[in-house]
């Protein structure tokens, strides 16, 4: 007798949604790696970017003109260092 077992996703881990922390005997926090994950979406002539950092529920909006969204996007990348980019 064949018995099916049915599962819904419950979580999506990706480099850019795991929280690595590193604790201390009680269970206290003593470090957390911060992974950003980057989605960047375009309308009209305006782009715009969210960074996301799960380990510390941190959330950044940009709002950029479509013609120097490049250098600044370049920046963002440099400052930020994402793990992962959707878009």
């Amino acid at each position: 007798m064949d018995k099916t077992l049915r599962r819904e996703i419950v979580e999506v881990v990706t480099k850019g949604t795991m929280k690595d922390t590193l604790q201390d005997k009680e269970g206290n926090s003593l470090f957390v790696e911060e992974k950003y994950l980057i989605a960047v979406r375009q309308a009209g002539d305006e782009v715009g970017a969210v960074l996301m950092e799960c380990a510390t529920d941190s959330l950044t909006i940009v709002h950029l003109p479509k013609d120097s969204f490049l250098e600044q996007f370049k920046t963002i990348i440099q400052q930020y260092r994402p793990v992962e980019v959707v878009v």
